[in-house]
């Protein structure tokens, strides 16, 4: 690390410095966290590039900084680091932040063994504006009372861990007020932002020094414009509680809650229906027409068979007493029955609930307890070895169940019903019931079929666990316009040749990733295979964070297939947001993208205010595609 002291031509007392020491060991103990904005690019050692931006603070603003201020340049260093606590801590969330100041500048030329102050300063929600102005004035001033020890030897003394790339690992953001301070003493430390202000003229001239290779310069005039406008409502009202000052202009306000989130579409014809009249339309349209294939070539099921089926099912579910939120237990492997028990206990007004073959049987005991499921949908020789405790177990292998023709049941559903319920690990360690209705997933499949449509000659292969709601998009997003599905062999998820055969031999034309699981698909790509992906027209790639280098691996092999990243939580049906590869230009991240259609996202600080482009925070979504509160809400 650069020196950042100079040898001191006044004698300092042994004792005194002692005494310093032990103020900075304590003022800085329990490992702070190094303050800073988010880089827009990452930072190159040994590479540097000057840039600034000039403001003015004048006017109304002005004149409030000299009546809080009294007129006084000390009393104005007080104000303007308030103010930059308040909006680092609104940029990173954090509540201990710490700045980097100079020493007073001195009337004669002296040597300082020392010439930076370290302001750490702890932000609480109970805060008052004042209460934080207060709490700066007295750390500015026990900085200053011990600012003849030398910071550089702090970090190391602290046990700090660090490198040459990290620059000086107790700051990175400065300021000065050039009235009272003298910039030379900070910037051999090469702070990442600088904060310089100049009380002159009726106003207070401003400006931000950064280095061009770690920030945009409009991401530096973003930063003024909120450090403005937080300075602003801070001096309006200085009993105000911190986590109530506004950062963002009514500009921003709009543009976040209206223009980035205009998704609101007429959805009332997809919404009024059910999943199981999709299934019952296309039947009524094309009775003969293939809807489900294994991708084996083993089986074949048309339209008008795959509807008689579900019929027959599902009038012995409601003999069995289903009925609409009624939960059904399904626990089978991927197969063409697989998705006629869904579609029968959907038929029955019920909710399919499912299971994994493979889990515990104490897991399996607790879901079905959990979940009140009164009946199982099951292959008979896995349901010999449960202890069902007298529910119902029906074997949908068993044809002799599909003898006949069934009929409408007498208690159909209707889009409020709930349509699946899905556990998650939970955040307790027990899994929960996620539970989604019937008009989410419609306002959904209604959503993909606009931008990414499956025509009749089209094919969504269903490799996805049911056990995760990705799943969702396979099962039911071929109804809608009379497309196919294909299903992928129990376990063929996980061999990329069996994937590349069902692809290319059923002309698949919609295919889902987990993004780790694409990379080891990609992983098996070539210039020479890669050609049977040809009827390919879109991969999606959820459930996971996407990094760049799989984005990269992929875009090598120079292919044409579009990369769709498509986020959603399971509590959001399925999606709440899409981001197109294509527009993407490579970078350290690759975005979520937009909201879907009737979905509305918001960024929110720990206080649940709005944060601005940019800035991160909590992801809050909003709209029709949320799943229900509990297993028993209704909407």
């Amino acid at each position: 690390m650069k020196s950042i002291g100079k040898s001191h031509k006044h004698t300092v007392v042994a004792s005194q410095l002692n005494k310093e020491r032990e103020y900075w060991l304590d003022r800085l103990a329990g490992a702070p966290v190094k303050s800073g904005f988010l880089y827009d690019y990452q930072p190159k050692p040994g590479e540097r590039s000057p840039g600034s931006v000039q403001f003015q603070l004048t006017g109304d603003i002005y004149g409030k900084l000299m009546k809080l201020g009294g007129g006084s340049d000390r009393k104005l260093y007080m104000i303007l680091v308030t103010a930059l606590t308040l909006l680092v801590h609104r940029y990173t969330s954090n509540t201990d932040i710490i700045l980097g100041a100079p020493v007073l500048k001195q009337e004669t030329e002296i040597e300082f063994i020392n010439t930076v102050l370290i302001l750490r300063n702890k932000i609480e929600k109970s805060m008052t504006c004042k209460d934080l102005l207060l709490q700066v004035r007295q750390t500015i001033i026990e900085a200053a009372q011990h600012q003849n020890y030398p910071v550089e030897t702090l970090p190391d003394q602290l046990n700090m861990t660090y490198s040459e790339m990290d620059g000086f690992p107790l700051l990175d953001i400065a300021l000065l007020v050039e009235n009272i301070h003298d910039k030379k003493y900070i910037q051999h430390i090469e702070p990442k932002v600088i904060f310089s202000f100049l009380d002159i003229d009726n106003q207070v001239k401003g400006e931000v020094e950064f280095d061009t290779l770690m920030y945009n310069p409009r991401t530096i005039e973003r930063i003024i414009r909120h450090f403005r406008n937080l300075l602003e409502d801070f001096l309006n009202d200085v009993n105000r509680r911190v986590p109530e000052l506004e950062m963002l202009s009514k500009q921003e306000k709009q543009k976040l809650l209206i223009e980035f989130n205009n998704t609101l579409t007429n959805y009332s014809h997809s919404t009024n229906k059910t999943v199981n009249q999709l299934v019952e339309e296309q039947a009524a349209k094309e009775p003969d027409r293939a809807a489900i294939v294994d991708s084996d070539g083993s089986r074949v099921i048309t339209s008008g068979e795959l509807n008689r089926r579900v019929e027959i099912l599902a009038r012995l579910l409601e003999s069995k007493r289903v009925q609409p939120d009624c939960l059904v237990g399904i626990m089978m492997e991927r197969s063409i029955t697989m998705l006629i028990g869904i579609l029968g206990i959907l038929k029955a007004g019920g909710a399919y609930l499912p299971i994994d073959i493979n889990f515990p049987t104490e897991r399996v005991q607790y879901i079905l307890k959990d979940s009140g499921a009164e009946v199982l949908i099951i292959k008979k020789e896995l349901g010999l070895t449960l202890d069902l405790n007298g529910k119902e177990m029906i074997d949908p292998f068993n044809n002799s169940i599909y003898q006949g023709n069934g009929s409408f049941p007498t208690t159909p559903p209707h889009p409020g019903h709930l349509l699946y319920v899905i556990y998650t690990s939970g955040s307790t360690g027990k899994p929960k019931g996620v539970p989604v209705d019937h008009r989410s997933v419609m306002n959904l499949l209604l959503g993909l079929d606009k931008v990414y449509p499956l025509e009749r000659t089209g094919a969504y292969l269903l490799k996805t666990s049911y056990m995760f709601d990705v799943s969702v998009t396979e099962l039911f997003g071929f109804f809608w316009r009379g497309g196919r599905l294909v299903v992928l062999e129990a376990g063929g998820e996980k061999d990329a040749e069996k994937i590349l055969d069902a692809v290319e031999n059923h002309w698949v034309t919609h295919i889902n990733f987990v993004p780790s699981m694409f990379n080891g698909f990609v992983d098996f790509l070539n210039r020479q295979n890669i050609d049977r992906l040809s009827g390919l027209r879109y991969i999606f790639l959820a459930g996971e964070a996407l990094l760049p280098p799989l984005v990269d691996r992929f875009r090598k092999l120079e292919s044409n297939i579009p990369l769709e990243n498509i986020y959603g939580p399971t509590e959001a049906a399925v999606y709440a947001s899409r981001y197109p590869l294509s527009e993407w230009n490579g970078g350290d991240s690759v975005p979520i993208g937009k909201p879907l259609q009737n979905v509305r996202l918001y960024i929110l600080n720990h206080d649940n205010m709005l944060q601005p482009v940019g800035v991160g925070g909590e992801l809050c979504i909003t709209g029709v595609g949320l799943a229900l509160d509990t297993l028993t809400t209704r909407d």
